[in-house]
């Protein structure tokens, strides 16, 4: 299957990523790994959402820009 764009979200993903064949153009999108917060419950769960609401925010804004469409994501 060929990709058109190849999106990193993570710095060891961006290190390791596979190579796809074609013209998919790699493009790295960095956010903080969640699953490395300490604290209560409620502090790592609250990390997760703040970093899910920072993916879906910067996608968004990739679609429109890169895609030209506009849609909803949701999560």
């Amino acid at each position: 299957q060929e990709f058109d764009f190849v999106i990193t979200v993570c710095d060891y993903a961006k290190e390791s990523c596979p190579i796809f064949p074609g013209t998919a153009r790699h493009l790295h999108m960095s956010f903080d790994d969640p699953a490395n917060v300490s604290g209560s419950c409620e502090e790592r769960l609250a990390s997760f959402r703040r970093i899910r609401d920072e993916i879906r925010k910067r996608l968004k804004s990739f679609a429109a820009e890169h895609v030209g469409v506009s849609y909803s994501m949701h999560g």
